[in-house]
């Protein structure tokens, strides 16, 4: 556990899906994108711990209550030839944003990724999202001007996945 100016700075445990649920649907009202966070409490604690977790979180308090949050996963770049975190989501309640806790749990997303041979955090910030994205800049953040970012969700994931029919090994 980390602490710096009364907050403090922790891994997310099970018993904190509900909280990493609520903030992320406090992000999609901050970022007015409304029904696009289909993610469920349940979900969270199925894919974000045990042996085979697809995320991790960090969770900062301040007086015991939960402030902000930082989701993020490991990534490997074969252009860098090392380990890097993709960072998910960055999730600042209102009354605690420019109080320097979002840049306290990229800083300690960092540090743990630096002791385990990681050379770079990425991320990607929506287009409208204007403060973010001068908020990533004022700390050191580039954006990546030669790419684009892609994704196949619902129907046509499922239509790609379903061309290689079953595997086998």
């Amino acid at each position: 556990m980390t602490t710096i100016n009364a907050i403090n700075i922790r891994r997310a445990t099970p018993e904190d899906a509900p909280t990493i649920h609520t903030m992320v649907q406090e992000l999609e009202q901050a970022l007015e994108l409304s029904g696009q966070a289909r993610g469920t409490v349940d979900d969270f604690l199925k894919y974000g711990f045990g042996e085979n977790a697809c995320f991790n979180a960090l969770i900062a308090e301040r007086k015991a209550e939960a402030v902000a949050m930082c989701t993020y996963f490991p990534i490997f770049s074969t252009w860098i030839g090392k380990p890097g975190i993709f960072v998910l989501d960055l999730f600042v309640s209102e009354n605690e944003r420019g109080s320097g806790v979002g840049e306290m749990l990229l800083a300690k997303v960092a540090n743990m990724a630096r002791d385990r041979g990681a050379g770079f955090l990425r991320l990607s910030v929506d287009n409208h999202n204007v403060r973010g994205q001068a908020f990533y800049r004022r700390i050191g953040f580039t954006s990546i001007d030669d790419e684009c970012s892609y994704q196949i969700n619902t129907d046509n994931f499922n239509t790609l996945a379903d061309k290689m029919g079953e595997t086998r090994s």
